[in-house]
């Protein structure tokens, strides 16, 4: 999973990999199969959604459009059960998240890797 800017994994759960996002250097936790879900990376714990910040750098939380075809929360049976203060919340979090250091232009990277995954997967 993703990590974000300042998030970091210390546990020996996860092994960590080095990628880049539209040329932007990102980290991934890479999971071992079981850990303790207090400790899992922000990506994991709002998947299968994703943080999107549009061209007008208005943050939304979206259906990852990786998951779309792997997770069948993103069903159309699944979706009206979701709850909607679970996006409200997540929403939050990262609107506030993008006062970091580091966050926008890593969210405009990663926005624009699921612009392009949109496309693929229609």
């Amino acid at each position: 999973m993703l990590l974000f800017p300042g998030e970091d994994v210390t546990t020996t759960a996860f092994s960590i990999t080095d990628r880049e996002i539209n040329g932007y250097p990102i980290r991934f936790a890479v999971c071992s199969g079981h850990c303790r879900r207090e400790t899992r990376p922000l990506s994991c714990r709002i998947f299968p959604f994703a943080p999107y910040l549009d061209t007008e750098s208005v943050l939304t939380i979206i259906p990852d459009p990786r998951a779309k075809y792997i997770c069948p929360l993103l069903s159309e049976q699944a979706l009206p059960m979701l709850d909607p203060r679970f996006l409200r919340a997540a929403e939050d979090v990262f609107v506030g998240l993008l006062e970091l250091e580091g966050m926008r232009p890593m969210l405009e990277a990663y926005s624009k890797m699921l612009d392009d995954y949109r496309r693929f997967t229609g």
